[in-house]
């Protein structure tokens, strides 16, 4: 028997999850956690014993289930494979993935091009083509704890809000705070094509990261990647006699415009290179040529791909102008 919401809480409660001062509902961004009462604070907590591992639930004839190997209980067990049977993959999952993939397998050629040879994005393109949705589904709605991903239910119905705090990795997983209407969470600090790429929706960044690109600058060549790191908050920049190697960009900030010239040129100066701002400018200047050429293929276009690319190209355009010249 399918569960009910708040049967479905008790049983989550019961295996020491919180979940306090919420209801499921549907809003601008979709289905997703409300606030009851905004004059008190709300609280939604998995446990560390219900963050599973990400390998461990399968589909099985269409229906989610843990592996025999998934180190649980059986009451854990239960909550699990119900829960997601009933809550998540079975409500807008689903049908999120399916539509996420189809709508990137119908770009026109000339759009996978663009994508693939200009932006370097043609993994993503793959993944709509290779991978399963339940993969996809499972890969969007999981969390890295240490060197693992976990499922974290419940929790995962939190919306995405780049204004807000991030999860709460302490203690389990856990979202909290006061919220006029919508619970949000800031699932993390990247930039629209971030967002598109791992959890494939379009939605305003503040950041805008430089995309991946090789280009030869002053006998030089010059590779920019998109690999990004929280702990030191520079980029990982390499530069020997004929190279320089670039984790990655920081080119826009509409919150802080400042900070972009100034994060790249301390990288810069760590690294040996004092004069940074022409690089910069380069770097940037390319972007905005790429991101140009895609928005005017993107133009008058009318697939639900083209229109999801359109958007986020347009969000990240506009946080790449943040940045003091």
């Amino acid at each position: 028997m399918d569960w009910t919401w708040e049967a479905m809480i008790a049983a989550f409660v019961a295996l020491g999850g919180v979940a306090s001062n919420v209801r499921p509902g549907c809003g601008a961004r979709g289905p997703g956690l409300f606030c009851i009462d905004p004059s008190r604070s709300c609280s939604i907590q998995v446990p560390p014993n219900l963050l599973v591992a990400e390998d461990q639930l399968v589909l099985e004839d269409g229906v989610p289930r843990l592996l025999p190997s998934a180190e649980v209980d059986e009451a854990e067990r239960d909550f699990y494979e119900r829960y997601y049977k009933t809550f998540s993959w079975r409500g807008a999952g689903q049908q999120d993935g399916v539509a996420f993939f189809a709508a990137l397998e119908a770009v026109a050629p000339e759009i996978r091009d663009l994508l693939t040879d200009d932006l370097h994005f043609g993994g993503l393109l793959a993944r709509a083509r290779t991978l399963p949705a339940f993969d996809e589904f499972k890969k969007s709605r999981s969390i890295r704890i240490v060197e693992r991903k976990a499922m974290m239910p419940i929790v995962e119905l939190v919306n995405h809000a780049s204004s807000v705090t991030g999860f709460n990795t302490m203690q389990g997983v856990a979202v909290r705070g006061r919220f006029a209407d919508e619970v949000l969470v800031r699932y993390a600090r990247t930039d629209a094509f971030g967002i598109l790429a791992s959890w494939g929706f379009a939605n305003p960044e503040p950041r805008a990261y430089g995309l991946q690109m090789q280009f030869s600058w002053k006998g030089r060549a010059v590779s920019v990647h998109r690999v990004f790191r929280t702990s030191p908050q520079l980029p990982a920049i390499t530069v020997t006699a004929k190279s320089i190697a670039i984790s990655y960009v920081l080119l826009g900030h509409s919150e802080q415009p400042q900070m972009p010239r100034r994060l790249f040129a301390a990288a810069m100066a760590e690294a040996g290179e004092n004069d940074a701002g022409p690089l910069f400018d380069v770097i940037r200047q390319r972007n905005c040529a790429t991101l140009g050429r895609l928005s005017a293929a993107l133009d008058g276009r009318v697939g639900d791909g083209e229109a999801l690319l359109g958007k986020t190209c347009a969000y990240q355009l506009q946080a790449l102008a943040g940045c003091d010249a």
